[in-house]
């Protein structure tokens, strides 16, 4: 009789452990997956500040039909001149679109957007005045990337186009993915130990019995 109780108790003790641990593992996943998604969330703000005001001041004198007809030649200067301005932020892929959201000039790995235009509701958005951001996918990418919109207006104040910045969530992931791991298996050898040491401590005291 004490030995079925034994048992019993020996495998609602593992299940405890098991659950506690796995709840461990889900709570601290979403803490750091938290962490991360705001880290990269502001990240690409300070990247966006920094664009909008270089905008403004190199094309303050532009009207928006001026800046909607640059040159193909001045586009590719002006990528140029926004990765030298910001080599230091972490931003790997940006696109300028006009004031109507279609893409003038974009970074080498988003060059399929060019011609393209961005969703209406995101324009409108921007256009408002409202910050834009989400979590989104990209023609001929893998996984997902956080992006990130802004406006720039001329000296006039008059909106002239928006700027987009997108960064990669894949690192992120990975280092959620391998915590994840970490924490499952190392639970699972602390149960495991838990669960000798349970057996024979209580062995030892109901095998008289």
């Amino acid at each position: 009789m004490f030995k079925s109780l034994f048992g019993k108790y020996l495998a609602a003790f593992g299940f405890i452990i098991l659950i506690s641990f796995l709840l461990l593992a889900v709570i601290i996943t979403s803490m750091v997956n938290s962490y991360a998604v705001e880290a990269k969330g502001q990240s690409v703000d300070w990247a966006l500040e920094a664009y909008s005001y270089w905008f403004s001041s190199e094309y303050g004198e532009c009207s928006v039909d001026e800046f909607a007809g640059i040159s193909e030649d001045e586009r590719q200067i002006m990528m140029r001149k926004i990765n030298t301005t910001a080599s230091g932020i972490s931003a790997p892929m940006v696109f300028v679109t006009d004031a109507s959201g279609t893409v003038l000039a974009a970074d080498t790995e988003l060059s399929s957007l060019i011609g393209k235009r961005i969703g209406q509701s995101v324009v409108d958005q921007i256009l408002q005045g409202e910050s834009y951001s989400s979590i989104i996918t990209l023609p001929d990418k893998n996984g997902s990337y956080y992006a990130g919109g802004s406006q720039f207006a001329n000296a006039d104040g008059e909106i002239i186009g928006m700027i987009f910045v997108c960064s990669s969530s894949a690192g992120e992931k990975a280092l959620v993915g391998v915590m994840s791991k970490t924490i499952v298996m190392t639970s699972l050898w602390i149960m495991l130990a838990a669960l000798i040491a349970v057996y024979f401590i209580s062995d030892y005291l109901v095998g008289p019995l």
